[in-house]
């Protein structure tokens, strides 16, 4: 039925039909959540064709939304005289409901506690029934910061059955596509507006919620908290310029001003003490220096002297939000929580901040309370603040510096840069590097840096096509790109903690992660036993991950990569699909790849590494090694053993003729119980392709007898016809054979 209906919305006439069955509608949206992956991709693609001829207040009608969302989103939550109803249904939640759906949240407290939470496991329970028995201040205390769903007295809108249940990450990224199709008006102009609305209400009913729904386990379990993650994955540009509020806002409205030549207007609240412009938004209230900017407020509580000073945040900035777009991660900061999503990895972050810490990237280290009406005292100022953890402390090591006792913070310390910058902060990047990492609170960036696409054009990565990886390195002569990350952006190889919690390195392409994780990430190496190199690129741009601090690690890879490539070209080349002379790939290989050869020929064949001599040796094409991992010998990734990958010249049980053109370097074994190419060599004796040595318990022990005759398939299976797969002539099934130099082998074919 759903295929009559999508074909039926190819024409016009028919979308204009469909656009006004307001019950098909209803149903559509029904599907969206309890179809099979198959109708939810239908469903999606009906929804891009018909909504452009349906208008946002029918829509609203048909899903029972009595309100669309204001206009101008720019306008704070808070200067609205309405009573915030966090059940209220909004006109575009059931697609963010998708999204939000899929994610994988990672939540932290103030008492450092961190789990791991999806939608259903928080607020799915109480979808259907709600708990109406009175709660127990008790289960608090022994419960700590979380505890499980359906003890929980919260309820949920009859309207929101749609949050229960699972999205698969295929269908979430359908509806992230959708929804910035929408919002960048590809649907219609009407659909745009309203779209950028409904995520900017969507993200800015967190500032409505209550203090009782501002702890843990309370908001975990509200669909605001959930509904705002899924609004971040589809954050936009105009999101960021708009949202901020408090000083975030009031820092990038002057600096417009300023570039159009106007005269900023003062901004609500107070103003900095310390400057004469009078425009400059005052953050704390210091009872000896009065009211002062983030800037003012850093240097002058510098000294140890001034580290005393009783202050206090300002009431506007304890109720702004901020708003950023890093490198398509979506991100909230509010005084009391920071939300944070990947889009392309359907990741989140949720930390909930203690309410008398430093708000919002504030850089000063003690002294603050939050203030409700005017100026509140404080008992004693904390001296020390772990630059790592945050954990602050009077005694110990946190009395004489700035890293506490933590086993962690320690390793931490030992590699960390100790150098204060310019701006009155840490360098977060590590010891004796030849260049410092830029404040990554943003003191080197612009204010409309939000505005930039990644590092400079003009920068070429070190690692270029005519590299072979044996050049000499001069990172001093390598341009630093322009930041795009601050400190409160997460590590994206890890994803765990913030880039300053750790030291960090920002690698030749300007992307910055902590320097352990790509230390980490480094040694482990490919997954699986086939080569693979996508583990040395940037997670984020896919250029190649360099840096001196890793050049130990980074140099035996290149140097790997370049025999692959070597190989891979060569045998190439004899396949007859690489012209010797132009070195171009053949009409039919280079449509896809661009003419690019190295990367088809790296993708076309599987290279594995011998255990015995560290070198790279051919063990098929990589489509076979595909196939194997889809027709269910999937754990080829975590059951091989590194020590029975052996290449053909440490595995010569018979006695093999050495090439004398190419050596051993392309010396090849036939699979014992098929007709491929063997990739393991076992037990001293024999010779595995990767499905027959999933299988090798069955196949090493079927009798000789009733071993399939050539052509053999994969796992000792009979194929039809006469033709062997690989095309010569060989001993009976179940013997060692050697195949000999497998380029002089194709060339032979041809």
């Amino acid at each position: 039925m759903l295929s009559m209906v999508l074909a039926l919305s190819g024409s016009s006439v028919g979308r204009a039909y469909l656009s006004h069955r307001y019950g098909l509608l209803q149903d559509l949206f029904s599907l969206l959540h309890t179809g099979s992956a198959r109708v939810q991709r239908q469903v999606t693609s009906l929804l891009r064709r018909i909504l452009p001829d349906v208008t946002p207040s029918a829509l609203g009608a048909v899903i029972s939304v009595t309100k669309l969302p204001p206009q101008d989103y720019g306008v704070p939550m808070s200067d609205t005289n309405e009573e915030f109803n966090m059940h209220q249904m909004g006109l575009l939640d059931v697609l963010l409901g998708c999204i939000a759906k899929a994610l994988t949240v990672q939540v932290k407290t103030q008492s450092r506690s961190i789990i791991v939470a999806t939608l259903s496991a928080y607020l799915g329970n109480s979808l259907v029934v709600t708990n109406n028995e009175p709660h127990d201040e008790d289960d608090d205390e022994t419960d700590g910061d979380f505890k499980n769903a359906s003890t929980e007295d919260v309820s949920v809108h009859v309207g929101r059955w749609w949050l229960a249940g699972n999205t698969a990450p295929k269908q979430a990224e359908g509806i992230i596509k959708l929804l910035k199709d929408m919002a960048a008006g590809k649907l219609s102009e009407a659909w745009a507006h309203v779209t950028k609305s409904a995520i900017a209400e969507a993200i800015l009913n967190l500032t409505r919620l209550d203090d009782k729904q501002r702890t843990p386990q309370a908001c975990l379990r509200t669909p605001t908290l959930w509904l705002a993650l899924g609004a971040l994955c589809v954050l936009d540009q105009e999101h960021v310029e708009k949202l901020s509020t408090g000083r975030w806002s009031n820092a990038r409205i002057s600096h417009q001003q300023s570039v159009a030549g106007n005269t900023p207007k003062p901004p609500l609240g107070p103003t900095c003490d310390n400057h004469d412009d009078g425009t400059t938004r005052a953050l704390v209230l210091c009872a000896d220096c009065g009211a002062l900017c983030a800037d003012c407020d850093r240097i002058f509580h510098l000294s140890r002297k001034a580290r005393d000073h009783i202050r206090t945040v300002c009431k506007e900035e304890v109720d702004a939000v901020r708003v950023d777009l890093h490198e398509g991660c979506g991100r909230a900061k509010l005084f009391w929580l920071l939300a944070l999503t990947d889009a392309s990895r359907l990741k989140a972050l949720v930390e909930f901040r203690d309410p008398s810490s430093t708000p919002g990237g504030l850089g000063a280290p003690s002294g603050l309370t939050v203030a409700g009406s005017g100026v509140t005292q404080t008992s004693g100022p904390t001296r020390g603040v772990c630059r790592f953890c945050g954990t602050k402390g009077d005694s110990g090591l946190l009395a004489i510096g700035n890293v506490c006792a933590d086993e962690e913070c320690q390793d931490y310390a030992r590699n960390a840069c100790c150098k204060r910058l310019a701006c009155g902060h840490l360098c977060g990047g590590i010891a004796n590097e030849q260049h410092h990492l830029p404040c990554l609170h943003g003191c080197d960036v612009p204010i409309d840096a939000n505005n930039s696409k990644g590092h400079d054009d003009s920068f070429k990565n070190p690692w270029d096509e005519t590299n072979d990886g044996n050049s000499s390195l001069n990172y001093k002569d390598i341009p630093r790109p322009r930041l795009t990350q601050d400190s409160e952006d997460m590590c994206m190889v890890c994803f765990t903690d913030a880039l300053s919690c750790a030291p960090s390195l920002q690698l030749s392409c300007g992307h910055v992660f902590h320097a352990h994780c790509c230390r980490n990430v480094l040694s482990k190496g490919w997954p699986g036993p086939r080569i693979t190199f996508a583990f040395s690129q940037c997670p984020i741009c896919k250029s190649d991950i360099e840096h001196e601090y890793l050049s130990d690690l980074i140099n035996p890879i290149r140097e790997l990569y370049a025999d692959v490539k070597r190989k891979a070209l060569m045998r190439l080349e004899y396949e007859g699909l690489l012209d010797p002379d132009s070195q171009t790939l053949s009409q039919s290989a280079g449509m896809r790849y661009h003419g690019n050869a190295t990367a088809y020929a790296m993708e076309r064949y599987a290279y594995y590494v011998c255990h015995k001599c560290n070198k790279a040796y051919y063990g098929g094409e990589a489509r076979c090694d595909a196939a194997n991992m889809h027709s269910g010998a999937g754990g080829v990734e975590s059951s091989y053993d590194a020590r029975e990958l052996a290449c053909g010249a440490c595995s010569d049980v018979s006695g093999a003729r050495i090439c004398p053109r190419h050596g051993t370097d392309f010396l090849e074994y036939k699979c014992r119980y098929c007709c491929s190419v063997a990739v393991f060599f076992c037990f001293g004796t024999t010779h595995f392709c990767n499905a027959c040595h999933e299988d090798f318990q069955r196949v090493a022990n079927v009798p000789t007898e009733e071993l399939p005759v050539c052509p053999a398939g994969p796992k000792a299976t009979q194929l039809e016809g006469d033709e062997c797969p690989l095309h010569i002539k060989h001993p009976p099934t179940g013997e060692e054979f050697a195949l000999g130099c497998g380029v002089c082998r194709n060339t032979h074919t041809f």
